[in-house]
């Protein structure tokens, strides 16, 4: 009895060490299979595999958790991933497709897509969520093949909500836009976050031609964020012609940021810094902007366009204003007005005026 219970144990002990063994040895194979592929040495990658290898083994230490195939995607050989996919390695038990993208790998791109990589697969990147289509608005050519190879075109990132054609206008891709468009994607897609469209970034990145581009394409010209602006609440400042296109397209005049403030005051921002001419204010007027336009709250609460150029000591914006009827004793919620501005920052010719125009 006694013999067998040490025979059961003696057994028992040598499975455990069996096992133990066999781990060390696949573990010690793993990181020779490391080594192998970062030394681009072909041959004896195979001979390893045939010995048994673990194809998809992570090293948890330097390589930060780098299998074979992330190793051999990061040193670009489609030759080798080749022999690694073939001989089992996992193209989607991580982001691999996502890693060739961010390096612009086209080859490899193309081979993982060929052996099964999920172009709609989401990964976590910096706090966002990314699909490879979102990775790859920067290269046309990518994008090309993600679209040819099903990739979905609307597919939103899950932080902010923002999709592949947003992101294509962000990083100003007009061939990717248009691409993207032709495929499919919604051209008034409304990121979650913020509420802004394609439009809507666009003019306020200042992408002219994207812009006119779109509202070509159909874009809805009074979608709103979340703050209230519009498309051409952010143009008003940039760009007259561009201002013109979306007024003829129906852009609403008297929209409002959430703070109030309208196109008017947008408009005499532009003028300020010299980026649209004073004649944009006259076109405004004309068709009815609000020349004593002011927000109704934040720090600026109250104050007027003539106040502004008073403070900028604009002496012909300040007389323009004052021409097309501007209250020259309008207080902001802080009981600043345009005289007080303009005393305060010494601009002597601009106070004559005022006082001129009756303000007290």
């Amino acid at each position: 009895m006694r013999n067998l219970l040490k025979t059961k144990i003696t057994t028992k002990l040598f499975v455990l060490l069996l096992g133990i063994f066999t781990t060390i040895s696949l573990f010690s194979q793993g990181q020779n299979l490391l080594k192998l592929v970062k030394d681009n040495d072909v041959n004896a990658v195979k001979e390893l595999i045939a010995s048994g290898a673990e194809i998809n083994f992570e090293q948890e230490d330097d390589l930060h958790g780098m299998t074979p195939l992330g190793l051999n995607i990061m040193m670009n050989n489609s030759v080798m991933a080749k022999i690694l996919i073939d001989a089992g390695a996992d193209v989607n038990t991580k982001n691999y497709l996502g890693d060739a993208l961010a390096n612009n790998r086209v080859e490899m791109v193309k081979l993982l897509i060929a052996e099964g990589a999920n172009v709609n697969r989401e990964e976590e990147i910096s706090g966002s969520i990314y699909t490879p289509l979102i990775q790859a608005f920067r290269s046309t050519e990518l994008t090309k093949i993600l679209i040819d190879a099903g990739a979905d075109v609307n597919h939103r990132d899950k932080i902010r909500g923002s999709t592949p054609l947003i992101q294509a206008c962000k990083s100003y891709n007009p061939e990717a836009v248009k691409m993207l468009i032709d495929a499919g994607a919604d051209i008034n897609a409304q990121e979650t976050s913020s509420g802004y469209t394609p439009l809507i970034y666009t003019c306020q990145y200042n992408f002219q031609d994207l812009a006119k581009d779109l509202i070509t394409e159909g874009a809805d010209v009074n979608l709103k964020g979340h703050d209230g602006t519009t498309a051409l609440l952010e143009i008003a400042s940039r760009s007259q012609e561009l201002t013109e296109q979306l007024l003829s397209k129906g852009a609403d005049i008297h929209a409002k940021k959430e703070d109030g403030s309208g196109i008017f005051l947008q408009c005499i921002t532009g003028i300020l810094f010299e980026r649209v001419p004073i004649e944009m204010a006259e076109l405004l007027l004309s068709k009815g902007a609000n020349v004593d336009e002011s927000p109704a709250s934040g720090t600026e609460a109250g104050g007027t366009a003539l106040m502004l150029a008073s403070g900028f000591n604009k002496e012909e914006l300040v007389k323009f204003l004052i021409q097309k009827g501007a209250n020259v004793n309008a207080k902001a919620n802080d009981g600043t007005t345009a005289l007080s501005l303009a005393t305060a920052e010494g601009h002597q010719n601009i106070v004559e005026t005022l006082k001129n125009h009756g303000a007290k």
